[in-house]
Order: structure tokens, then sequence, then C-alpha cells
């Protein structure tokens, strides 16, 4: 597996960035590619446009994202940045799953997700991205490991800058607060091809010889 990861904040940047991966030897020679998006500029309407761009550009490409208040790519802290990381595999599979949970409902989403990986000769783990703050997944989470509780899972939940932690993170970046998007229930979402309001967007890996590895890092703090 090779990653590559990339920080945009404008379509310049998005046009230069995917035509660089185009070009690459690995994106025509990958058995998958994941694109995995952590989208600090959570406005719908430039992000359904941006999907439909990377759809267009990079068919090859899975995608699974979220928004995010703030993310952490080579040891800088971003805000208002989208963060891109193509996975290259190059004998793995990938299935990224949607469920729109105005749909369905999380338990019988987990029932789909273990019949989908049951289905699978080497399922080896599961990425999870949810809207927490509107949806509980335990049951979801709970249909997954009475089947196998030796699957490895990880992930985590959609969010974004909250009024007090804007104005903490442009007085400490020295950027302008008026560009972050702060919550609402229209600017917090999951997505694949498609965003989602409340949702769960679940990654299925499996491989002969893939080997997935998950850490912990809660209850860290500041040395």
């Amino acid at each position: 597996m090779e990653q590559k990861t990339y920080s945009i904040v404008d379509w310049e940047d998005l046009y230069r960035i995917v035509k660089q991966v185009k070009e690459t030897e690995i994106y025509h020679t990958a058995q998958s590619i994941l694109l995995q998006i952590f989208s600090g500029i959570s406005d719908p309407v430039q992000i359904r446009k941006m999907l439909t761009f990377l759809e267009q550009e990079i068919p090859k490409a899975a995608v699974s994202g979220m928004t995010a208040c703030s993310s952490v790519v080579q040891g800088n802290m971003h805000i208002n940045k989208i963060d891109f990381s193509f996975f290259f595999f190059a004998e793995s599979d990938i299935e990224v799953v949607v469920y729109d949970c105005n749909e369905i409902d999380p338990v019988r989403a987990g029932q789909d997700v273990v019949k989908r990986m049951g289905e699978k000769e080497h399922a080896v783990g599961l990425q999870v991205m949810a809207t927490t703050s509107n949806l509980a997944i335990d049951g979801f989470l709970n249909e997954i490991m009475e089947k196998d509780e030796n699957m490895t899972i990880f992930g985590g939940g959609a969010g974004v800058l909250t009024e007090e932690y804007a104005g903490i993170m442009a007085e400490s970046m020295n950027t302008d607060k008026s560009r972050n998007q702060i919550y609402t229930e229209d600017n917090l979402f999951v997505f694949g091809k498609e965003i989602y309001k409340k949702g769960i967007i679940a990654t299925i890996f499996s491989g002969k010889k893939l080997k997935i590895q998950a850490g912990y890092s809660l209850g860290w703090h500041a040395i």
C-alpha cells in the first residue's frame, strides 16, 4: 500500500492535485484506490461540486469523507482546508458502502455490512465515519462485533468548529475567524458520492496479505 496526502484550499489546488495523481504510474496499476477526505470547509454546495468533479476525473478512486473541525497533516494543524489521503493498494480490495440513516436504521445498516463482509474472502477491517452528533451507532457496531469480535474497526464522527473553538483557533493560528464554518445542522455531514447529514460511511478492507493495526489516542495530554 502506498499513501499520498495533500491539502487544498481552493479549486486551483484541487485541479492541480487531481492532475498530478492521474499522471502517477501507481494510479493506473493499483488494484484499488481509496480517497479519504477530511474537510474543514463544510459548505455542502461546494462539497457536492467537488465530489462530482472527482467522480468524473478519477473514477478508480472510492471516496469516503466527513467534515472535521481541524486535522493534523505531517505535524501541522489544519483548519479551513480540505485534506486528501490517497491509498493505493496493489492487491487488496476496498468497498465503500453508504447508509442514509433517514432511510435505514443503524442496526439494519450493521446487518447489511455483516452480510457484505461475509461475502468477501479475506475481510480484515472496517472504517466507520458517522454523524455521531445526531446518530447513535451502537447498534451498528454491535451487529458487527457479535458476528466477529476480532474484526478491526476504526473511524470517527464528523465535526465542525464551534463558535468558541473557531475564535481560539483564529487567534492562535493567525487566521480569519469569519472564514470558519460554525456548526449548524446543515454543515456537519459524511459523504461518499453524495453527502449525508445523518448517515454512516463504512469502508470494508479485504485482502489475503492485508493487515490492519488500530491504535488508540484517548487520554493523551501535552508533554
